[in-house]
């Protein structure tokens, strides 16, 4: 029966795993908090969000129907990055190391 069903509806979409990132300074020091401006395609889902971390540890949640995230992560100290993620990356459980770079 699950067979069928599988069949019927396609396959499976991708597990939507929450994504960790580590930011660090550009000296390499984790940050207490971090700004993220997210952009989710392919359904244009803007967010913008900052998140106190946990040494330098922070999770941001996919949005139904989202298959990549553009990140722009600032620093409370100036620093910057952008990163981009696909939701069916093939290691969604791994944390992703966010380095800053000094901006300016």
């Amino acid at each position: 029966m699950l067979q069928w069903l599988k069949q019927k509806l396609g396959a499976e979409p991708p597990r939507r795993v929450p994504t960790m990132f580590r930011v660090r300074d550009a000296a390499g020091e984790t940050v207490p908090q971090v700004d993220l401006h997210c952009v989710f395609t392919p359904n244009q889902t803007e967010k913008k969000v900052r998140k106190i971390t946990a040494s330098g540890l922070c999770i941001l949640h996919w949005p139904k129907g989202s298959r990549h995230v553009r990140v722009q992560v600032k620093g409370p100290r100036g620093g910057a990055a952008e990163v981009e993620v696909a939701v069916d990356r093939p290691d969604p459980d791994r944390v992703i190391e966010v380095q800053l770079r000094a901006v300016g």
